[in-house]
């Protein structure tokens, strides 16, 4: 019970000082010039330690993008869990295999833990846009030390995204678009409704805190939207991401999770268990977890080897 109040407590003054942040100019202020001096220090650390920004990749090619992440960016602060990393970097990988292209959209972006791997898959043609609140030199310096261009920095709230031709005249050809805002039930479902028209015909949708305890609104948005949204659908849930596309494209992503998934992920040193626990007709997505017994797939109970899309 202690821990509990702890953990609430610790909640709401974490609550308490990103309103403060966001509303009061002064502090945004403050905020913004102490992330430019860790910018600049991080700068001056990785000079005297002979750490350019022109790292060498290590292992194969399909693992290039995930070995530079590792090594440069996954210990940035963040919530970006390993397994939703290693998931992620297997989907962007799929997608190049795919030759699928397209621009990513990154909604909700702090200190840019997740947001410097998509950055990592995307092509030299294909723009990045970062949309949040308040976009710390951190952030940009990041960012900076794997593109030097095509990249977009909105300090907006995402509400005002359908106002900004900037974003809106591109179309649906975002291929990675990643929710990871203000995480009331009515600002998903608004970034949803935002993503459906940005989002194009092979692109996957990425919803961060789905599905969570902490934040049952979100799955709840998310549930409801897709319901009143068939030509969207979800095809795999887990570590806190939810992966959405267009329901003409879903079954390329489903053979691809079926057959190949578990693979690539042990690849990249996370072992899970991939469970398809209902039938197609069932809502037809997968469920990514900790490893499960000596599980690599689960289906349904009454036919745990059974696995069918």
């Amino acid at each position: 019970m202690k821990g509990f109040f702890l953990q609430k407590t610790i909640f709401r003054i974490r609550q308490w000082a990103t309103r403060l942040v966001y509303s009061n100019r002064v502090c945004k202020g403050l905020y913004k010039t102490w992330s430019a001096f860790h910018a600049k220090r991080r700068a001056v650390g990785r000079a005297f330690s002979g750490n350019t920004t022109d790292s060498p990749y290590t292992g194969s090619q399909e693992l290039r993008a995930f070995t530079r992440y590792q090594t440069e960016f996954s210990n940035l602060p963040g919530w970006f869990l390993p397994q939703a990393q290693v998931a992620w970097d297997c989907f962007l990988a799929f997608q190049g295999q795919q030759d699928i292209h397209g621009n990513m959209l990154e909604i909700g972006v702090w200190k840019g833990k997740s947001a410097a791997l998509s950055t990592l898959h995307a092509r030299a043609n294909e723009s990045c846009i970062y949309v949040d609140r308040l976009v710390l030199s951190e952030f940009k310096e990041t960012i900076g030390l794997i593109r030097q261009s095509n990249h977009l920095f909105l300090e907006v709230a995402s509400e005002s995204l359908p106002a900004m031709p900037q974003v809106m005249q591109r179309g649906a050809t975002f291929r990675w678009i990643h929710i990871d805002g203000e995480h009331s039930g009515e600002a998903v479902w608004r970034d949803l409704a935002v993503a459906d028209e940005l989002l194009s015909d092979k692109g996957i949708l990425c919803i961060d805190d789905f599905p969570s305890c902490a934040y049952p609104q979100v799955n709840f948005a998310v549930v409801e939207f897709l319901d009143q949204h068939p030509h969207l659908t979800m095809i795999a849930c887990g570590h806190n991401k939810g992966y959405i596309c267009r329901a003409e494209i879903a079954p390329l992503y489903l053979v691809f999770i079926k057959d190949e998934l578990h693979r690539q992920m042990k690849a990249r040193g996370v072992d899970v268990t991939i469970w398809k626990s209902g039938r197609p007709a069932d809502r037809n997505c997968f469920g990514i977890t900790d490893r499960v017994e000596l599980f690599d797939y689960r289906g349904p109970d009454w036919a745990p080897g059974k696995i069918e899309i």
